[in-house]
């Protein structure tokens, strides 16, 4: 399915406003961007596009290798490296995945290094200081690195746990539809904001620790076998303070614009790195809520500046009648515009997350009750009719009472040709008419105690 000529999908993100892409551009020219690689960052080849625009891929744009070629080869010179590398299982901007096994341990792990195309200091470094963080970061939702080397060519990898999964992005599709891994019987939307509400718990870790991710999507939370979350791909980090003993750059000497358009933030958009923070990747949290809901990053837009311009100008979202109220609400307040006016903390986002999954369970919880409490009252008004009917029938008689009526009413019809007849006194209108009644009512009398009889028995 190809979003960009189905019809039948629509893109729920806001458009771009015209004053916006051009207070972008001159804010982008005032920062010394090259008009080269601006060019070829904000209008990238038709190939990768769509996946910029669909998937929200990652753009960087720097005129400048922030980091001495020889000071990452000293970094380098001192690993190794011992593997037996297998087929490759994940792909990304600027590296590989592969499936290897770590021969002194005999396990399983998986091994990141650069692709052969983006071999540069720049990305080695970045590769570098994801396996910094990621070592420094103890989570259940961080994958634990195991060793960090180089490969035959002294390009850097990472080894770390091998996890078998999917793409968060794999499991929300374009109309929003949302899917669940094989073996997780649960409702879909809460197992959906359960993985973002351990994403925050994550992200909140790391800043605690001083790490700010700066592209936190879909695509980069990796869900494993058994439906467990991992925050990867932390190559666009960077330090909350100036002094990061991760040797990472700190965010306010930063003058790059770095991130997911889909996602980012304003203030991303904008470069204005005194403003980029903690509420930043909250910002990003919202933005993954919001994917998760829609199918469609926060950012909407034909072109890379048009989702920029629709980053910078982050207006709220009008959800469709399918979006619930109170998730729609958590979007638009995680996603405001100004810092200030967002949750403070992914912690206190993660506690308003689970208020509404709180409540929606206990609403679903109400309305079974109240489900199962008018069943019980039909059921009762039902046996309620029927035992008022049972009083109103009439006695049933037994075999016994059917065969003394039978034989009393015979004996009746006897006696009434009898008289008709002749053969009794008093003839057709006497006698054997007054007989033939008082004979019948003896036989009903008779019938109704043999049945009494029969059914004290």
């Amino acid at each position: 399915m190809n979003p960009l000529t189905d019809p039948s999908i629509t893109e729920p993100g806001m458009a771009a406003l015209d004053d916006d892409e051009r207070t972008l551009m001159q804010r982008y020219s005032s920062l010394g961007f090259s008009g080269l690689n601006l060019s070829r960052t904000l209008r990238p080849d038709p190939e990768i596009a769509e996946a910029i625009r669909v998937d929200g891929d990652e753009v960087s744009h720097a005129d400048e290798e922030p980091e001495d070629p020889t000071r990452v080869a000293a970094d380098l010179s001192s690993l190794s490296l011992a593997l037996d590398v297998a087929e490759r299982v994940g792909r990304g901007g600027m590296a590989d995945v592969r499936a290897a096994t770590q021969k002194a341990l005999r396990r399983s792990v998986a091994l990141k290094s650069l692709r052969s195309d983006q071999i540069t200091p720049e990305n080695a470094r970045q590769l570098l200081q994801e396996a910094r963080i990621q070592g420094a970061l103890e989570h259940p939702a961080i994958l634990p690195v195991y060793m960090l080397a180089t490969d035959s060519d002294g390009n850097p990898v990472i080894v770390m746990r091998h996890v078998s999964g999917q793409l968060w992005r794999d499991y929300v599709d374009e109309h929003g539809n949302r899917t669940l891994p094989a073996g997780i019987e649960r409702d879909p939307l809460e197992y959906h904001v359960g993985v973002l509400m351990q994403i925050c718990s994550a992200v909140h870790t790391a800043h605690q620790r001083g790490v700010l991710h700066r592209d936190l999507k879909l695509r980069n939370v990796m869900i494993g076998a058994l439906g467990e979350p991992y925050l990867i791909d932390w190559g666009l980090a960077c330090a909350l303070e100036p002094d990061s003993d991760l040797d990472l750059p700190w965010v306010r000497s930063e003058e790059k614009l770095r991130g997911t358009p889909g996602y980012m933030a304003p203030e991303m958009a904008a470069v204005e790195s005194a403003q980029i923070g903690v509420r930043t990747d909250v910002y990003l949290l919202g933005g993954c809520l919001h994917a998760v809901l829609t199918g469609w990053p926060r950012h909407g837009g034909r072109t890379v500046i048009e989702q920029l311009a629709s980053a910078y100008s982050s207006r709220p979202v009008t959800f469709d009648a399918h979006v619930p109220p109170g998730l729609g609400v958590i979007v638009n307040k995680a996603t405001a515009r100004d810092p200030n006016d967002r949750y403070a903390t992914a912690q206190e986002l993660r506690l308003a997350l689970g208020s509404w999954l709180d409540a929606r369970k206990g609403q679903l919880v109400a309305a079974q009750t109240e489900q199962r409490v008018r069943t019980e009252e039909r059921a009762l008004a039902q046996q309620q009719i029927a035992a008022v009917r049972a009083e109103q029938r009439p006695p049933q008689l037994g075999s016994s009472a059917w065969i003394a009526a039978a034989a009393g009413l015979g004996l009746v019809g006897v006696t009434g040709l009898l008289g008709v007849a002749g053969v009794l006194p008093g003839g057709p209108s006497g006698l054997g008419l007054i007989l033939a009644g008082e004979l019948l009512g003896a036989g009903l009398v008779l019938g109704t105690a043999l049945a009494l009889a029969d059914e004290e028995d």
